[in-house]
């Protein structure tokens, strides 16, 4: 549902701090969204870990992951299925 939110605390070694950090998971909704060049309707989640990293991921009405867009350090990557 549009607006739902998740708080938790989880531990990512990725971020190599030694301690949970907290995260949340928002519902962000339907959006058009172009993936391997073609629009697809699909529902926005938006993680966000801390202030260190954000992750939008972009799922059909299956929960199947289409698209991802990590944003970490002032550098973004796009992960896309084929």
């Amino acid at each position: 549902k549009k607006g739902s939110e998740i708080k938790s605390y989880i531990y990512d070694p990725s971020i190599e701090l030694e301690r949970p950090i907290s995260m949340k998971l928002r519902v962000a909704g339907r959006e058009k969204v172009s993936v391997g060049g073609k629009s697809t309707d699909l529902i926005h989640l938006v993680y966000t870990l801390e202030n260190l990293k954000s992750i939008d991921v972009y799922i059909d009405s299956s929960g199947i992951a289409r698209k991802s867009v990590i944003k970490m350090m002032n550098n973004e990557l796009e992960l896309v299925i084929k």
